[in-house]
């Protein structure tokens, strides 16, 4: 997805969309605060020799484990949701309706159609 999101969604080194936690495209920032895909990720911490750096600025990565990037999760979320691909529901809704079709910005959780018609 690169549609307004002035291409944040997407991985700069592999070109890989990102995807949510648990799939192989998890945004990681870097110690620069620029974001990479975890498989990149892991590439980068392989790597032993002089210039692990990044490719967009050129900084040291160094070899501390990286963090998932939130901020570009919560893109991530937020394109799904405005897209309309699938997105569960934060309760673990199961079964055909469990789909989520709101977000609470109150409590930050993606909500069914039933979850919305319940959640105060």
């Amino acid at each position: 997805p690169t549609g307004g999101d002035g291409g944040l969604l997407v991985c700069p080194q592999c070109a890989g969309e990102y995807t949510a936690i648990g799939g192989g495209f998890v945004p990681k920032i870097l110690p620069c605060f620029h974001s990479v895909c975890a498989a990149c990720a892991r590439d980068l911490q392989r790597y032993k020799g002089p210039g692990r750096r990044c490719t967009q600025c050129g900084n040291d990565v160094g070899y501390n484990e990286l963090a998932d990037n939130f901020v570009v999760l919560d893109l991530l979320d937020a394109h799904q949701l405005r897209t309309g691909r699938d997105r569960a529901c934060s309760n673990d809704c199961i079964g055909d309706d469990a789909t989520a079709t709101h977000f609470c910005e109150a409590c930050s959780k993606f909500l069914c159609q039933l979850c919305v018609s319940m959640h105060s």
